[in-house]
């Protein structure tokens, strides 16, 4: 699973804004099995991985609790495929007990079930899928498993029609490059308003053994670990998704630990070093590398998909329009229906 974000976006200009040490976003990766065995994971999950690594239902909410405590509004599951995690009805549950802002589910949208699809809309929970291409074969060679756009397709239909806030991304490759314009006006078609595109980052089965980058670091957007966390199936946290080399505590120590400790400032460290390294953009322009505070980037007008802070490129994951943990604001009409 790859994270994206999208469209009608949330406001979050007061991100940061009350505690240094505050906390915005927590990713749980529930699981790192998946159904699809994706050519590109960064997460190096599949079909061959162990469901379980570690952590209990019990621990989940405990993170969950701790995330509130520290202020955190939004929650994301993530995988490795989380609709495979049997607790995750109960986990949105309990979610919507701490009355979080928003709860969303990163789904494949393959092994949704009827139990889930009641859960998601008994807790208003918001989803986000992958497609590559709506081509059934292109889509499916990248997946590895036959059927899935077919899936994929068939869970986002229920999800638009049950009312359920939906985002989607495309990760950008080789195979499918030549289809991404046409794969995003045929989701804006289908009622899908929030689509983004990104490249593939050079982690875990994304990585170019032909062509490795330099260092893991310039694969990441520039945004991780400000007010956000992951924390995976093994009870390690990091500081994002993308940055699994860096882990910066673990569950056992705590979500504040991690946010303070030594480790994330070493982390910080080295990824602002690398902002004031950039190089300016090839045709100058006002806005010469990457800059979090610039206001003006648009993926859909004049972006390069290639968002990596030492090519000192305007990164559309940068901000709040057009952000990698970013949703599209509730809809408002009228209750679920389907």
């Amino acid at each position: 699973m790859h994270t994206q974000g999208l469209g009608d976006s949330l406001d979050r200009s007061h991100i940061g804004g009350t505690s240094p040490n505050g906390l915005d976003l927590l990713w749980l990766e529930l699981t790192t099995k998946c159904n699809l065995n994706c050519v590109h994971c960064y997460a190096d999950s599949g079909s061959q991985v162990a469901q379980h690594n570690g952590l209990e239902l019990r621990d989940w909410m405990e993170a969950m609790q701790q995330a509130s405590q520290l202020g955190c509004g939004h929650i994301t599951f993530i995988g490795g495929e989380p609709t495979l995690c049997p607790g995750l009805p109960d986990l949105l549950e309990y979610g919507r007990s701490l009355k979080l802002e928003s709860i969303e589910v990163f789904t494949n949208g393959c092994t949704i079930s009827n139990r889930l699809k009641e859960a998601f809309r008994r807790y208003a929970v918001d989803l986000a899928f992958s497609v590559y291409a709506l081509d059934e074969k292109v889509h499916d060679a990248i997946t590895r498993r036959a059927g899935s756009l077919v899936k994929t397709l068939s869970s986002i239909r229920w999800a638009l029609d049950a009312r359920l806030s939906v985002r989607v991304g495309i990760i950008e490759m080789e195979a499918n490059a030549a289809m991404t314009k046409a794969t995003t006006g045929a989701l804006r078609e289908m009622g899908v308003a929030s689509v983004r595109v990104d490249h593939v980052r050079g982690i875990g089965r994304g990585l170019s053994k032909e062509n490795p980058p330099q260092s893991l670091i310039n694969e990441l957007c520039g945004r991780c670990g400000r007010n956000k966390l992951c924390l995976a199936s093994t009870g390690q946290l990091f500081p994002c998704v993308f940055s699994r080399f860096h882990p910066v505590g673990s569950l056992d120590l705590g979500l504040a630990a991690a946010l303070e400790g030594l480790e994330m400032r070493s982390f910080l460290s080295t990824l602002e070093a690398v902002r004031r390294d950039v190089r300016p953009r090839a045709g100058g322009g006002d806005h010469g590398g990457c800059d979090p505070d610039h206001g003006g980037c648009d993926p859909d007008k004049d972006c390069d998909p290639l968002c990596i802070p030492s090519l000192g490129k305007c990164d559309p994951f940068w901000e709040e329009l057009c952000g990698p943990d970013t949703k599209p604001k509730p809809p408002q009409p009228g209750p679920p229906r389907g």
